[in-house]
């Protein structure tokens, strides 16, 4: 196993020894409650720092595809934990190799014939609608995640653990847990970063603590730290290629309790069968050996990765007698309208709006502080609500004015509401009840807005440019519809 090296010779320095085999220099290595709070820390970094930074760099659109977005968040973490293992002497894991990429991916095959399997079936949706560009974005999102969270998650966190506990079997396996401990605890950002329920979250986090177990045990094996990154970005892409032509992801629902217990058995199943076949590839003959007879923890993993898929499917057949999947999530639909005349979309640059009548008149801006305010002489309201604010305007037609603000809180949301004319009343209770009746509208992650006017048609209609290309305009009656030219 390749280590860090002593700074003063040079020498491979071995775990746990507290000076250098050659020189005699002293090793300093945090205890590891310091490491933890290390790592608590620059958790802290990355969700404070990269986040809002990568956020004002891609909020404009200035991405490619429907996950382009998610993909240059993914390459910022790539940069950052890159720093992180040079400044912390794990360099290394970029050339170490004990088995080579192929002898190392086989060591999951199991895991591979489920991905295989999952691919088919994306296959089939992904032909219907299929987006190059969203095709791309995908695999750039599923190769910089495999990357990322491996070169953090086994790269960094399992070498600096087994550093410390050694390399005997103990060690070995209590510091692929612990790092494991650390990938499923990633996922409760999950939670509140998206539209993900909590017992979903939890069922996921369960499931990457074991897949990080399966992970982990085959970077152990192998050395190879390009073969996990390939397995963890591969699946990733065999169970997201389905949905990669959606226009808006489905999302989880509160459930009932027999769909949670039937979904859980399910978690349960998926993690035996991630564990065995983690037990499967430490037993393997290949690479590094941590059992000293490797029959019989082979013959147990082959018994249980068998007895959990069987287990799986049975469960997954009762349970639909039980339940309707369809009830546990919400799958948006956009009904589309298709336009046989010319239309002109217009993207507003103005940052302030004014508008009224001949009594009052209101204005629109972002005040000091950044909040987007609402006044009308000496009254003033915020119009704040979930996510951070990404744009908004005014649309001035003959009878109404429309405001239209988009919101992001780890999806686009719309708030748009029609004012007429006649009915502008200056008093904190007006004010107040424009932003209560504003509606709010689901939609796709969004390039930019502003408004369309269609031929031999004097309204102004809110517009939204989609990542993905879409044109979505509100039509008069408050319907979304995506626009398809004749």
């Amino acid at each position: 196993m390749a280590s860090k090296k002593c700074k003063k010779c040079g020498a491979a320095l071995n775990a746990k020894s507290g000076y250098c085999p050659k020189c005699g220099k002293k090793v300093k290595r945090n205890n590891i409650l310091l490491f933890f709070v290390l790592m608590v820390v620059l958790f802290i970094i990355i969700s404070e720092l990269l986040f809002p930074i990568s956020y004002l760099l891609f909020q404009n659109g200035a991405n490619i595809g429907k996950y382009g977005e998610e993909a240059s968040v993914e390459l910022l973490f790539i940069f950052f934990i890159v720093v992180v293992l040079l400044f912390s002497g794990n360099g290394y894991i970029f050339s170490e190799k004990k088995l080579g990429f192929f002898k190392s991916i086989g060591l999951a095959f199991p895991l591979l014939i489920m991905s295989g399997l999952a691919l088919l079936g994306g296959i089939v949706s992904a032909v219907e609608g299929f987006k190059l560009a969203n095709f791309i974005s995908l695999v750039y999102l599923c190769i910089f995640i495999g990357i990322y969270e491996e070169f953090l998650c086994r790269g960094w966190l399992e070498n600096e653990f087994l550093e410390r506990f050694g390399h005997d079997k103990k060690g070995v396996i209590f510091s692929i847990i612990l790092s494991s401990l650390v990938f499923g605890a990633m996922h409760i950002t999950n939670a509140f970063a998206t539209t993900q329920s909590l017992f979903d979250t939890f069922n996921q986090i369960f499931q990457a603590l074991a897949s990080g177990f399966l992970f982990g045990s085959i970077y152990y094996k192998s050395k190879n730290i390009w073969s996990v990154a390939f397995l963890h970005g591969f699946f990733d892409f065999a169970l997201m290629l389905s949905s990669v032509n959606l226009l808006k992801d489905c999302i989880s629902v509160e459930t009932g309790i027999a769909s949670m217990i039937f979904s859980a058995i399910a978690s349960i199943m998926i993690m035996s069968f991630y564990i065995f076949i983690a037990i499967f590839a430490l037993s393997s003959n290949k690479g590094e050996q941590i059992f000293k007879n490797n029959k019989t923890p082979r013959i147990v993993s082959i018994i249980g990765m068998v007895s959990s898929i069987v287990l799986l499917i049975g469960s997954s057949i009762v349970g639909g007698f039980f339940y309707d999947s369809s009830e546990t999530s919400v799958c948006y639909e956009f009904t589309e309208l298709t336009i046989n005349k010319d239309y002109e979309i217009v993207t507003p640059v103005k940052d302030k709006y004014t508008f009224g009548n001949e009594e009052y008149d209101y204005t629109l801006y972002l005040n000091d502080d950044g909040e987007l305010s609402l006044s009308s002489n000496e009254n003033v309201i915020l119009l704040d609500f979930e996510g951070n604010l990404k744009d908004y305007l005014v649309i001035d037609n003959n009878d109404y004015v429309e405001i239209v603000l988009n919101y992001y809180d780890s999806e686009n949301i719309i708030y748009h509401t029609k004012i007429d004319k006649k009915a502008f009343k200056d008093s904190m209770k007006y004010l107040n009840s424009i932003k209560t009746k504003m509606e709010r509208l689901d939609v796709p992650n969004l390039a930019f807005i502003g408004y369309v006017v269609f031929d031999d048609d004097e309204i102004k209609y809110p517009y939204f440019n989609a990542i993905t290309g879409e044109d979505l305009f509100i039509d008069k009656d408050d319907l979304l519809y995506v626009i398809k030219e004749d």
